[in-house]
């Protein structure tokens, strides 16, 4: 099979993903364009979904030079009247389905905005050994929320194996900009946050430009 085949193959594969993600439930889609430094500029489309009611779904996938995709789809039901839900995470590269995790996964909102999110999932289908953990944590408005400083927005995501390496990650910065009630658009700093078997990662810091479209 010749390369424009497979790369064909691969794009539709992405496409229909991404086209049953958009078919259930979607609240928002996010469409992304990456300036890093280090690697070639790439873009990424993503969106958040619900399955049921107490089933949330977020899937993002992007491309890059070779003409590969890579992506994840995060399933999260809750457990019970708690902060926890047991976490389900599909990875997608060039297929539907390359590996699939399962875990728990626990989130707090606090007083002063911030908002945490941690993750451990010790199964995985390929490899047993490959236990992850995961942060993800935000906080809006971290200049405050009146005047030119406002909207600016900080994230950082990342994981990390049993041993203790750093995986990959992003830390943004982003001024946000309301265009009307269904349509933001973001811009700023953006870290790629790159393991090279390490703990603390290597950054790769970039810019970022994003449209968020909700429902």
């Amino acid at each position: 099979m010749n390369k424009r085949i497979k790369n064909t193959i691969k794009e539709l594969g992405g496409l229909g993903l991404l086209l049953t993600s958009l078919s259930a439930n979607s609240n928002e889609i996010s469409l992304k364009q990456y300036f890093p430094n280090q690697r070639d500029n790439y873009q990424e489309i993503s969106a958040k979904y619900t399955l049921t009611e107490d089933i949330k779904v977020h899937t993002f996938l992007n491309n890059n030079t070779k003409g590969d995709y890579f992506g994840k789809t995060t399933l999260n039901k809750k457990i019970g009247d708690s902060d926890c839900s047991i976490k389900s995470q599909i990875i997608h590269a060039n297929e539907f389905k390359a590996d699939i995790g399962v875990g728990v996964s626990c989130s707090k909102k606090f007083d002063n905005g911030v908002f945490a999110n941690i993750s451990i999932l010790p199964v995985w289908e390929s490899n047993n050994d490959k236990v992850q953990t995961q942060y993800f944590i935000k906080k809006d408005n971290i200049l405050g929320e009146e005047g030119i400083l406002s909207g600016i927005n900080f994230s950082s995501f990342g994981e990390w194996d049993k041993e203790g390496k750093f995986g990959y990650g992003e830390m943004s910065l982003l001024k946000s900009n309301k265009i009307n009630e269904n349509l933001n658009f973001s811009y700023g700093l953006n870290s790629g946050l790159i393991g090279e078997g390490k703990f603390i990662p290597k950054l790769d810091i970039g810019l970022l430009a994003q449209f968020n479209i909700k429902f």
